[in-house]
């Protein structure tokens, strides 16, 4: 209740507003009142076994019409739900971080999903005031996919020699909330390495980099550790440069990464609009994939997405739009140059 609480402290809520909500949540430590349960939102750390744990308990304690969803970002959700007899009330409902501020709530359907439990889960969205959009049942979904892309381009421009702080102005300057390393030390960049992880998995044409491994190694993990790739003595709101801390860390991860590519020695100079392209671009271009396969309605639903989960600059219309203004063949040709200068 404590995001609630400061509301009442910013003035945002009165006190009795405050009082009515926190008697309509209560916490408890087994299944016991789950008998008349409509809806269950599972929401434990990303481990397959104990969300298949969790699925299983939840089961046997609610009646046979009560909707099952997962909250996980990127796990396989009918792997998630084998334990469940009718896979037709399993829905993923994706809220994204901090789920009391992002407006966006990421409804994923498998292929068993029935209809009336895809309404109940746009109804529970509208009832709460969330942005719903309906993807399908991928690795990492629809938002998470697109965007790791933007996260693995900007570690490739990194370890070819381009400084991280460049790159997050870069993006800053494009109109992004902030720049992916920015971003990265707010989430956790431990967190951020292992949601790599899934998606190099699941998509065998990612660009694999240790540069965020590298910093976790180091137990630089961010804002919650006091430093990543910025550092955070001054207070976890308060990031500032530190070329000199990472600098090794940047040299060792630069040395590997040509070891395994020596073309990323070569890349040649990119001026700050290049550098936003070279990262958005691979966004758009995954996002044509996931309309392609039908993993989502349109690019449109994409685009009003993008600008409610990861704060894409509104002006701009949205990833595909912004495409589509700079013209599609630019798009095309810039990835294929790409291509051609990091393989």
């Amino acid at each position: 209740m404590d995001n609630v609480a400061r509301r009442v402290k910013a003035g945002r809520m009165t006190e009795e507003e405050f009082e009515a909500v926190k008697a309509n949540v209560s916490g408890v430590t087994d299944y016991g009142d789950f008998s008349d349960r409509e809806l269950v939102i599972e929401s434990v750390v990303e481990l397959m076994p104990l969300k298949q744990q969790v699925f299983a308990e939840v089961q046997a304690a609610v009646p046979a019409a009560c909707v099952i969803a997962t909250n996980t970002s990127s796990m396989d959700i009918p792997e998630i739900a084998t334990p469940i007899t009718d896979k037709s009330r399993v829905v993923g409902m994706h809220y994204f971080s901090p789920a009391h501020v992002m407006p966006l709530l990421e409804i994923v359907r498998t292929p068993d999903t029935s209809l009336q439990t895809l309404s109940d889960a746009l109804g529970v969205a509208r009832a709460s005031k969330k942005s719903p959009v309906v993807v399908g049942n991928c690795v990492g979904f629809a938002l998470n996919r697109m965007f790791s892309f933007y996260m693995q381009v900007a570690n490739l421009l990194v370890e070819s020699g381009v400084s991280p702080y460049r790159v997050d102005k870069a993006a800053f300057d494009f109109g992004m909330p902030m720049g992916p390393y920015r971003m990265s030390d707010l989430a956790g960049v431990d967190v951020v390495r292992n949601a790599d992880k899934v998606i190099q998995a699941g998509f065998p044409y990612c660009f694999p980099s240790l540069l965020t491994e590298t910093l976790v190694k180091a137990g630089r993990l961010g804002e919650k550790s006091g430093a990543g790739f910025y550092d955070f003595s001054k207070g976890a709101r308060t990031a500032s440069e530190d070329e000199a801390a990472i600098a090794p860390l940047l040299d060792a991860a630069r040395t590997a990464a040509r070891t395994r590519n020596p073309r990323l020695a070569s890349a040649p100079e990119y001026t700050d609009a290049e550098l936003v392209e070279l990262m958005m671009f691979p966004v758009v271009n995954e996002a044509y994939r996931i309309v392609e396969e039908g993993n989502a309605a349109s690019y449109g639903d994409l685009d009003v997405a993008s600008v409610l989960s990861y704060g894409w600059p509104a002006s701009t219309g949205g990833p595909m739009f912004w495409a589509e203004v700079k013209h599609l063949k630019h798009v095309v040709a810039t990835l294929k140059e790409a291509h051609g200068v990091f393989g």
